[in-house]
């Protein structure tokens, strides 16, 4: 029942994919799938780049408009919608990419807890 309930909440939090998942059981203790996390993050590092991408296609297209509209009143207002297509394509990269930091540092952090774990077993033990 309470792997029923963990599995369920993984995929509500986005936690399954078609590559694997962020966590799964393993005699009864959920463990982490670092690789997966870093995968993830890699993703979203790939995202952002694209994201980036559309800044020129952006920018041909206002060129475009310009020359093709001379004279007409709204292109006062190109200035403006640029200003905040650039923003918005900041402000999309830089979650993303602060997301990625998150994901990595997070993998990270659970490897060096599991190292520590394990070497102080050993430690204690041998």
């Amino acid at each position: 029942m309470i792997r029923v309930i963990t599995d369920a909440i993984l995929d509500m939090a986005g936690c399954i994919s078609a590559t694997g998942s962020a966590a799964w059981w393993e005699g009864g203790i959920v463990k982490a799938d670092t690789a997966w996390m870093r995968s993830a993050a890699g993703e979203l590092d790939a995202t952002a780049s694209a994201i980036k991408r559309h800044l020129a296609t952006a920018d041909e297209g206002l060129t475009k408009l310009r020359s093709a509209a001379q004279g007409w009143t709204f292109l006062e207002s190109l200035g403006q919608l640029e200003e905040r297509w650039e923003e918005l394509n900041s402000l999309l990269r830089d979650e993303l990419e602060q997301a990625a930091e998150n994901i990595r540092f997070n993998a990270s952090k659970h490897d060096g807890n599991e190292n520590w774990i394990t070497e102080t077993w050993h430690d204690l033990w041998n």
